[in-house]
């Protein structure tokens, strides 16, 4: 369906020998089918509906299933116009195209595996651990069958891949029919999809950032656990970012997701309430939670604990995020690290703080900074990082080409520091009229008739909303 043959099924007539050659497969980022979607009729009048945007994003960038609704999306619009009722669907014509195709191609994909290999499959893409193709793991298949059965693609690091909307199948399971570890995954599948997904392009991608990371911090936990990797180094929960010490080895419990009315501080207790319901207390040291910072807190966004294998004490990873399109030079690392690693000093147990840097910047580095333990991920490690996520809109903020300020477009672009200033400058409307951009060739076109020295870089991050 979207990842290569199943060669099984093929019968050659008169072959004495078969060669195969597998070309390399990626699924098509938002961006990609956007612009591809632009080139059909009504394609760009389409894009302006959010719902649509996001179900594409849903189809997971599988070209055969997201053209196929919108073609559906096409047909309904064109007899709407002969029966002159309008040149507008309404959300619910909208939602009925999506429901036919993903009854047509989602609800049957992977007939051959239950619900629990189906979570399984989602926890190795989630994990970003790689596998051995030879092995046997989800519902008795090698891993290589499964690719050749079009239920996964395999990267070129044996990493595991699936649509998005397989997520959105899981997230119609009911959790109280599972047993943890799957039921805190599809709990956390659940909030994703309810907390970011729903209002992917009705808000920016950078204000569902910090919600999007504590579901992916919860989602890979639990994956780890449904591997059979319950005992990990911290470090293995952050593979593809940059990485110092991060050596201890904690003990992974079932995690979901909490948002906190207490502000995280070296004061923070051990019981902490629910934002919005205070009479509702967890520890969050012990009751496996990812808790996302109250109101107005300082210095973290998302903080978590983790339970040392084998001693007593716990590892606090405290998460902060920020969109600020400066310099990210080892000082400012520095310094945005100290301001992250806040010692709690009433838990009454032995506490290591990981602090962790995540920045929409390109660079950084980690070897020289004075921390025993530290996490960074700029734009560069996004990908490596999220795995099977990073193509989530939500995963990195992107640049919004005809909204977000000067000091953003210039994160996208590349060559002499003053031709940069200027294009960025023009583009963002202060010293021209601000335009209104809908595809890259549009955009790279608009770059080099300012200035041809400057070149387009990152260019999967631009959206044109």
């Amino acid at each position: 369906m979207f990842a290569g043959t199943d060669l099984l099924a093929i019968s050659i007539v008169n072959s004495s020998k078969i060669c195969i050659l597998r070309l390399p497969m990626l699924l098509l980022g938002p961006t990609d089918i956007e612009t591809a979607v632009t080139s059909v009729e009504y394609g760009k009048a389409l894009l302006m509906h959010s719902p649509v945007r996001r179900h594409l994003f849903y189809l997971g960038g599988i070209p055969r299933w997201s053209f196929d609704y919108i073609n559906f999306l096409q047909k309904l619009l064109y007899k709407k116009m002969q029966e002159n009722r309008g040149e507008i669907l309404t959300t619910p014509e909208i939602e009925q195209a999506f429901s036919i195709t993903t009854t047509t191609f989602v609800d049957s994909w992977g007939s051959d595996l239950d619900s629990n290999d189906l979570i399984k499959l989602a926890a190795y893409c989630v994990s970003g651990v790689a596998v051995d193709k030879s092995s046997k793991s989800v519902g008795g298949m090698k891993w290589s069958r499964l690719q050749d059965s079009s239920l996964c693609l395999l990267t070129e690091k044996s990493e595991v891949t699936i649509p998005y909307a397989i997520l959105h199948r899981i997230g119609n399971l009911i959790p109280n029919e599972y047993l943890d570890p799957e039921r805190s995954f599809i709990e956390c599948v659940q909030g994703l999809i309810d907390k970011v997904d729903s209002r992917i392009y009705d808000k920016p991608p950078w204000a569902l950032w910090e919600v999007f990371g504590a579901y992916f911090h919860a989602l890979r936990i639990n994956a780890m656990i449904i591997i059979g990797k319950p005992v990990v180094m911290v470090s293995e929960l952050f593979k593809g970012a940059l990485v110092k010490g991060c050596c201890d080895q904690v003990q992974l419990i079932p995690t979901r997701v909490l948002q906190c009315a207490d502000k995280y501080g070296s004061d923070i207790p051990q019981v902490i309430s629910r934002y919005g319901n205070t009479q509702d207390q967890y520890n969050w040291l012990t009751h496996g939670l990812v808790v996302i910072n109250g109101d107005n807190g300082v210095g973290v966004d998302i903080c978590f604990a983790l339970k040392k294998y084998n001693q007593r004490g716990y590892v606090v990873c405290e998460d902060q995020r920020k969109r600020t399109a400066t310099s990210l030079d080892p000082k400012l690392i520095s310094k945005l690290l100290w301001s992250a690693a806040i010692q709690p000093k009433e838990l009454h147990e032995p506490i290591t703080v990981v602090p962790m840097l995540f920045s929409c910047l390109r660079d950084g580095k980690v070897d020289d900074l004075a921390f025993e333990n530290a996490v960074v991920v700029t734009y560069n490690q996004m990908k490596a990082y999220h795995s099977g996520l990073w193509l989530h809109p939500a995963s990195s903020p992107f640049v919004n080409v005809n909204n977000d300020p000067a000091s953003y477009i210039k994160m996208i672009l590349a060559g002499n520091v003053e031709a940069i200033q200027k294009v960025a400058a023009r583009i963002s409307g202060k010293s021209g009229t601000k335009r209104k951009f809908e595809t890259i060739d549009g955009f790279r076109d608009a770059v080099k008739l300012i200035s041809p020295d400057v070149e387009l870089v990152d260019e999967d991050r631009i959206v044109f909303g």
